[in-house]
């Protein structure tokens, strides 16, 4: 147990001291500079990062993991944040979910400003499917299984944190609709994404990352999300399907090649 706490510590300082050098920008359509490195940046690394420094407060109630998290969100606030879209919904997924256990007054506004918009604003695909539009590209007609990490589970903690079956709802619904288009009934696994146009789940690409968004997302929502026993037993079902396929393809080395099914696709 001690050398797993050195572990978690070691990983904590990692990740809140990583800083931005310049090699990677990516600039986004607002034109300002991307930075998908530094943990000072508001963008999807980031808001993953943030979700597991919550979810281990949670479990181990360290009051200096803490003040970690809630100055972060404290100087963003302060600072104004990026316009929205799926990606920059990430850090807002791990507030949520600390609201919801802290109650602290700061973060009821933002948060129940940014599910507003999110419901009112976001872009749709035919059929109600939150459109993948990220901060460096509008992905028109498109469906991606990161969305349902990045801006789903957020209105689900949201709803279930505020009393508002809206926000559930509608993050049951995107669920349903990227399941609908996504998870391959032939093998369980389900496809990077679906485009509207044209029709088709670009090259049928079974990405192992967009993979893992699903094992998590779905467990995550159950676990934290309120949803309703129905559709609980459905989503269980799919992911039943998908754990089952992805078992059989582990690689040795206990990772997953980037495409599932390719073998000489990398291993992340």
């Amino acid at each position: 147990m001690r050398d797993m706490r050195s572990k978690l510590d070691l990983l904590v300082r990692g990740m809140t001291g990583l800083r931005h050098d310049g090699r990677f920008d990516e600039p986004n359509l607002d034109g300002t500079a991307g930075d998908y490195i530094s943990f000072d940046s508001w963008e999807w690394p980031q808001g993953v990062g943030l979700y597991g420094l919550v979810c281990l407060w949670r479990h181990n109630r360290d009051p200096k993991l803490l003040k970690t998290i809630e100055d972060w969100y404290e100087r963003h606030l302060r600072a104004g944040l990026p316009p929205m879209n799926i990606n920059t919904t990430a850090p807002m997924m791990a507030l949520a979910l600390l609201w919801g256990e802290t109650r602290d007054p700061r973060w009821e506004t933002p948060l129940g400003q940014w599910a507003e918009r999110l419901l009112r604003d976001m872009p749709r695909t035919p059929e109600g499917g939150f459109q993948h539009n990220v901060s460096d590209k509008i992905n028109d007609d498109e469906l991606w299984d990161d969305t349902l990490f990045m801006a789903g589970l957020f209105l689900a903690f949201h709803g279930r944190a505020a009393g508002r079956q809206a926000c559930i709802d509608e993050a049951v619904r995107q669920f349903l609709v990227h399941a609908r288009y996504l998870a391959d009934p032939k093998t369980g696994l389900w496809f990077h994404g679906w485009t509207f146009a044209g029709r088709h789940n670009f090259a049928g690409a079974l990405w192992a990352r967009g993979n893992a968004w699903i094992t998590v997302g779905i467990l995550d929502l159950i676990e934290n999300g309120g949803v309703g026993k129905p559709v609980e037993a459905y989503l269980l079902g799919v992911l039943e399907a998908q754990i089952e396929a992805l078992l059989c393809l582990q690689a040795p080395s206990g990772a997953w090649h980037t495409l599932l099914d390719d073998p000489t696709s990398y291993e992340e």
